[in-house]
């Protein structure tokens, strides 16, 4: 009868079952298993405790078959040494893992002692993991694709641990070749250090390198052996490789890279091949250490007439480091990427063993290009950032044909820079929105010429440069400089520059090498810290045109307020709204040759000139009630008052001069 009642019954009988049944489940030592109210056989705590039982002993019977397989000989625990290996198929076990010789490793070798203190400060150097507790975990799952006795499951399974590579080659070199030409995701430990003497590892098409442990997995490099990379994603590199590959939770140390530039025997780094160098088409490269690498990344394009393939689809995200030479350099991008959140920084690895000498920081600042754009189209880069170095970002084509294209910088900053922005090939357009952008003013480095943010006439005469919400400043020099590319400007601000200005040296906040337009909207130009700057010079470029809008402010100028007048060629043309303030200096020169000084602007609804107050020479009232006045013949309208002499006496034709335009009448 209980056993047809429903679930949630609350007849006495199924009440009675259920306890039977539950107290059968908890304390029955005899039985595996039982059936339950509907006859249904479940698994007592008995039965769970054997089947545990049967499944570690198939483990434990499975990891020494594969041990035994693979030729090692287990020759004890590393607390029963010291202890002397003499071939390098013989293992030590430490704290449950089991360990082999790195190749590098002379045998026979003795270890250093028994303790954990000498194996982290000696022996650890000498030896690399063959996977204790990861191998038995993947043993214990059973599943497709994991290190097995049975190699078939390894082979065509889409996982493989590193180990099994290491187990089965004769070197780390080797493994890592088998690793890279296996197509398959390869899974390394956070737990272990990887040694590698060369470069140029070919990597086939869908090969994936994962890091797991919740952390960093070190791959160390010791040689700059390589024409290529580390690894060579090349299309030709007889892989079809650099397609859809996923480079996951990789850390990139070279201990054999300089710290110091004695400017003698040490004249500059070693040039090891980057990191990452081929197509990376789709491909994915996430949560990396780049560490004190020479080149971090070079994708895209072709080099010594060798195909490396299309960086298109490419993503790029939560990428750390210390770059020497060159840090992200991209070519052939031709579909949208996803670029975000890369920082280098010369300072990353402050308080380690790589941490850089200031020898080896002003090398960097004198040599190094954090960001290169070639051919790419339509990225939105979000959040890059590099402190110390040549050039901030650098749009350059070198390795493939076309330029940069419509990208737009979202939140990225770039600090301590010679010339923080570098635009060299672009079209259409490149915009930046909530950028900084910081020179080396107070840098202790020489300086190899006076730091600035410089635009090339990239031949595009409808090219634009717009800066949404910028800051600008610490620029030792003047700011910005164009070679006749459009620069627009709305809102942020320009400051903290001309430190080095003199007499004959005007430093300026916004400077022209040819003729273009400047459009200003809402932006600051503070030219106070020089002795001689100016917040806008034409460079004497004619057929120019300068827009300042409401909002705008040019103050602070010690030398001119701005000038825009063309000199020899003439022709400029500016839009000064009158809600723009324009002060600071003496004298500013306009389009019309005229000398004049706009401190502030007066407004008001009135038809007289000021008779209280403090003004100085060169300002101005705009007269808002305009009417004709004056006799037949001799008719005029009082535009407004020009102040011409500083203080707080108001005498016409003393003070002030009636701006008087005539009716014709």
């Amino acid at each position: 009868m209980a056993d047809n009642e429903k679930l949630g019954s609350t007849s006495p009988q199924v009440l009675l079952k259920n306890a039977i049944n539950l107290d059968k489940l908890v304390n029955d030592r005899e039985s595996e298993s039982l059936p339950d109210r509907f006859a249904v056989l479940r698994r007592t705590w008995f039965g769970m405790e054997k089947a545990n039982d049967r499944q570690m002993q198939s483990q434990e019977y499975r990891f020494d078959t594969f041990i035994a397989s693979s030729g090692y000989e287990v020759i004890g625990d590393y607390t029963a040494g010291p202890l002397t290996l003499t071939e390098y198929n013989q293992l030590i076990r430490y704290n449950n893992e089991l360990y082999k010789l790195t190749a590098a490793a002379d045998i026979p070798f003795t270890t250093a002692g028994n303790t954990d203190e000498t194996w982290t400060g000696s022996d650890a150097a000498h030896f690399a993991s063959v996977g204790d507790a990861a191998l038995r975990q993947s043993l214990a799952s059973g599943a497709v694709g994991v290190v097995s006795v049975d190699y078939v499951h390894l082979i065509n399974g889409p996982f493989v641990t590193m180990e099994y590579f290491i187990a089965t080659s004769a070197t780390m070199n080797d493994a890592f070749i088998a690793a890279c030409a296996s197509g398959k995701t390869v899974l390394l430990r956070s737990d272990v250090t990887y040694q590698v003497s060369r470069n140029d590892f070919p990597v086939a098409r869908g090969t994936n390198l994962i890091a797991t442990g919740g952390s960093y997995a070190t791959i160390e490099v010791l040689s700059p052996f390589g024409d290529y990379g580390l690894f060579d994603m090349s299309t030709e590199n007889g892989l079809d490789g650099g397609r859809y590959n996923i480079f996951y939770g990789l850390k990139f140390r070279y201990p054999n890279q300089v710290r110091i530039i004695d400017g003698t025997v040490i004249v500059k780094p070693v040039e090891y091949p980057p990191v990452f160098h081929g197509g990376a088409f789709e491909s994915r490269f996430i949560n990396l250490d780049m560490g004190n690498a020479y080149m971090a990344f070079r994708l895209g394009g072709a080099m010594n007439s060798r195909d490396l393939g299309s960086a298109s689809r490419i993503v790029i995200d939560n990428i750390i480091g210390a770059p020497i030479y060159r840090g992200l350099s991209l070519e052939q991008v031709l579909d949208v990427p996803v670029i975000q959140n890369i920082r280098w920084n010369y300072n990353y690895l402050a308080g380690t063993q790589y941490a850089y000498d200031q020898t080896l920081k002003q090398w960097i600042h004198d040599n190094m290009w954090p960001y290169i754009f070639g051919r790419i189209d339509w990225a939105t880069i979000k959040n890059i950032f590099s402190y110390g170095g040549l050039r901030g970002i650098t749009t350059l084509s070198s390795r493939f044909t076309g330029s940069a294209d419509r990208l737009k910088f979202i939140g990225c900053h770039f600090d301590h820079t010679v010339f923080p922005l570098y635009l060299q090939n672009f079209s259409s357009r490149i915009d930046f929105s909530l950028c900084h952008f910081v020179g080396d003013k107070d840098s202790n480095f020489t300086r190899i010429a006076p730091n600035v943010c410089f635009i090339n006439n990239v031949g595009d005469s409808n090219a634009v440069v717009g800066f949404e919400t910028c800051t600008f400043y610490n620029f030792t020099s003047t700011v910005l400089r164009t070679d006749g590319t459009r620069i627009e400007l709305r809102g942020g601000s320009i400051s903290k520059f001309g430190f080095d200005s003199q007499a004959d040296r005007v430093r300026n906040g916004i400077e022209l090498l040819s003729p273009t337009t400047i459009k200003i909207d809402g932006t600051r130009i503070d030219a106070s810290s020089g002795t001689h700057t100016r917040c806008v010079f034409d460079g004497e470029q004619g057929n120019s045109t300068l827009y300042i809008g409401d909002g705008s402010e040019l103050t602070g100028a010690t030398y001119e307020s701005y000038r825009w007048n063309g000199g020899v060629t003439g022709g400029n043309k500016e839009y000064i709204s009158r809600e723009a303030v324009i002060e600071g200096a003496t004298t500013a020169v306009n389009a019309r040759g005229v000398h004049s000084f706009y401190q502030q602007k007066y407004v008001y609804p009135s038809t007289s000139m000021p008779t209280t107050g403090s003004f100085k020479a060169g300002d101005e009232v705009t007269n808002m009630f305009k009417q004709i006045q004056g006799v037949a013949g001799s008719r005029y309208v009082i535009t407004g008052w020009l102040r011409v002499t500083t203080g707080s006496s108001h005498v016409l034709n003393v003070d002030w001069v009636a701006q008087k335009v005539p009716t014709g009448d």
